[in-house]
């Protein structure tokens, strides 16, 4: 199972069978996140914990309390809407 295998695993795996070509096991985030910086796009991302204190604050400049439940529910909402790509008017 591929799982199970790592790079080296696999790389030894394919010289067996005669093909001389290394290859690197990434998760799709790991991809993205290559992308992202060699293009210099990066410092455009957000953390997960930026983006709960971007809301904290938001909410501190708006004097709204919001309960523990009710700021992982916005963020899961926010987050659920970048994933997608999704505007404010597609919400």
């Amino acid at each position: 199972m591929l799982d199970t295998l790592d790079r080296n695993d696999i790389n030894k795996l394919l010289k067996r069978l005669g093909v001389n070509y290394n290859i690197t096991v990434k998760t799709i985030h790991a991809s993205y996140y290559q992308v992202l910086t060699h293009f210099g796009l990066l410092k455009n991302i957000c953390t997960n914990a930026q983006r709960k204190m971007l809301i904290k604050e938001a909410c501190t400049e708006n004097k709204v309390r919001l309960e523990e439940d009710d700021m992982n529910t916005l963020d899961s909402l926010l987050s659920y809407q970048i994933n997608y790509l999704m505007t404010d008017k597609a919400r």
